[in-house]
């Protein structure tokens, strides 16, 4: 990780503490993971004082708990959290998609459709009994090459710039997990169709929404998956 200099924007800890979180968000730490000092010290190359205080950091905003005699693991952030979060980026990606409906073109709805017919195509694949890793890896990518491409239609780049700062704070390349779990998947595809129909029909009431409907469901479905998660965390 690169270092600030003295003076100059966050500490050490404080960026660590940053980074640790995105790991966490990303899923390269899954909940229930044990952390420790010295793997992450190695990986971020840093001592291990940083390490402490950033884990503290990350203990006092319920990202990760102690367990007596047996030390730090990921908890990771509280389900009200996610809600709210989910609830502010359903109004952003809810008027990105009124801004884009004013503005796709032929090439941009030939995009959209074409992503949302390979993010169709590779649900089977992705979701069936052992399905593969590259092919989940795949559906994320169509799945978010979809939204970008609403974003970037909207036309204006602070808004863009403001939903990837707001999907940095929240958990992500997880959906797939909470999906799978409430067996919400084909409910999914449907809500992005209707998504592309309301672009298609250059509908700026529908596609807003239809996108803050399809974002907050996504929201719950996560909270709640995580909700879970924590809960058979303390049984443990």
């Amino acid at each position: 990780m690169s270092r600030p200099g003295e003076g100059e924007g966050p500490s050490v800890a404080e960026q660590l503490a940053g980074e640790i979180a995105d790991a966490i968000m990303v899923g390269e730490y899954p909940l229930g993971t044990w952390l420790r000092q010295e793997h992450l010290a190695e990986r971020f190359g840093v001592s291990r004082q940083p390490v402490r205080e950033a884990l503290r950091r990350l203990e006092v905003i319920g990202m990760i708990e102690a367990r007596p005699r047996r030390g730090l693991r990921v908890k990771g952030p509280e389900p009200g959290y996610i809600r709210d979060g989910y609830l502010i980026r359903a109004e952003l990606e809810g008027l990105a998609a009124r801004l884009a409906a004013a503005r796709c073109g032929p090439d941009q709805l030939a995009e959209l459709r074409k992503e949302w017919a390979a993010f169709r195509d590779s649900l089977t694949e992705a979701f069936a009994s052992g399905g593969r890793d590259d092919a989940r890896a795949a559906w994320v990518r169509h799945h978010n090459r979809f939204h970008e491409l609403i974003h970037e239609t909207s036309g204006v780049g602070r808004l863009v710039q403001l939903i990837a700062a707001l999907n940095l704070t929240l958990p992500r390349n997880l959906s797939i997990e909470a999906l799978r779990s409430s067996g919400a998947l084909e409910e999914n595809l449907r809500q992005h169709e209707v998504i592309l129909s309301a672009l298609e029909l250059r509908s700026a009431p529908l596609a807003d929404e239809a996108m803050k409907e399809h974002v907050r469901r996504s929201g719950e479905l996560i909270a709640a998956w995580f909700a879970g998660q924590q809960e058979a965390l303390t049984e443990t």
